[in-house]
């Protein structure tokens, strides 16, 4: 009956201010939904109508912007979750390719180092196979020369030979070669110290001319490409000299030494050791 209504009806308005004194907003809109029709009822009434309206839009845009709120932290939490997976992939690859560029340094420095062994190891092998096929040529040219030696016997040397080769400075050199026994393999400079000066050359020339005249006759004559260069290292290989003793006593580099001695053979006409040759031009 009206009784009843009028009962609920109070009792849903103290419920209203009940709740609204203690912030119950979601409840406060059950109520005031119920005493939105008894609003109109009388003019007594309005301002409860007038509360009840403003309760229900306040109440109504509270929810809305809660609404929009959880909305907004639900797109900012995506948001963050695709920056901070966004992150992880790129700090996964920046250091996937450090790793990769390292390790590729890393293959490219061995490989560098085994390379460069490698041509430290050529080098070196090299290096030795040019001292042996030197310390062979050396000993070559030696037996040559003593086979030579032991070909032209005491009778077949002349005399004028004889003089040349113990003319002082001659003697000299003989037994500078014989006491230091000078290696091919070693760098020339090493011998400095015991390289023939200007006046020591000079007087080796003179020993030849004046000892065998008609041998630098003959030569000069025979061979007019010859320089007097040239002639120099024709008198001390006549003493017996090799390409390591003239090096030596010459300051020249062995295969520069060498390369002069082919130069000569060439000129001359000879395949033979130039030791032989120029002793059997001695008895011309």
């Amino acid at each position: 009956g009206d009784s009843n209504l009028s009962s609920r009806k109070q009792a849903a308005e103290w419920l209203v201010d009940i709740c609204k004194a203690q912030g119950r907003d979601n409840e406060i809109l059950d109520y005031a939904s119920f005493l939105v029709p008894f609003a109109n009822q009388g003019e007594n009434q309005s301002e409860i109508k007038s509360q009840l309206t403003e309760l229900y839009k306040t109440f109504d845009r509270n929810r809305l912007e809660r609404q929009h709120y959880k909305q907004t932290i639900k797109y900012a939490k995506l948001t963050l979750e695709v920056i901070s997976g966004m992150l992880v992939v790129i700090l996964a690859t920046s250091l996937l390719y450090h790793k990769n560029k390292k390790h590729k340094q890393h293959l490219e420095t061995l490989i560098e180092s085994e390379r460069q062994t490698h041509k430290m190891q050529q080098a070196a092998l090299s290096g030795r196979l040019r001292r042996s096929n030197e310390e062979l040529r050396d000993v070559s040219n030696r037996l040559e020369q003593m086979l030579a030696k032991d070909a032209l016997s005491e009778s077949e040397l002349s005399d004028d030979y004889s003089a040349f080769v113990n003319a002082p400075v001659c003697l000299y050199i003989v037994e500078l070669t014989h006491k230091q026994q000078f290696k091919s393999k070693m760098d020339y400079l090493v011998y400095k110290s015991y390289a023939l000066n200007r006046d020591q050359l000079l007087a080796l020339r003179n020993a030849a001319k004046q000892n065998l005249p008609r041998f630098i006759s003959n030569i000069h004559k025979q061979y007019p490409g010859l320089t007097d260069s040239d002639m120099d290292y024709c008198c001390l290989i006549l003493l017996g000299l090799n390409e390591a003793d003239i090096s030596a006593l010459l300051q020249k580099a062995y295969t520069t030494v060498c390369d002069r001695c082919r130069k000569i053979s060439r000129i001359i006409g000879t395949t033979d050791s130039l030791y032989h040759t120029l002793h059997s031009m001695l008895s011309v």
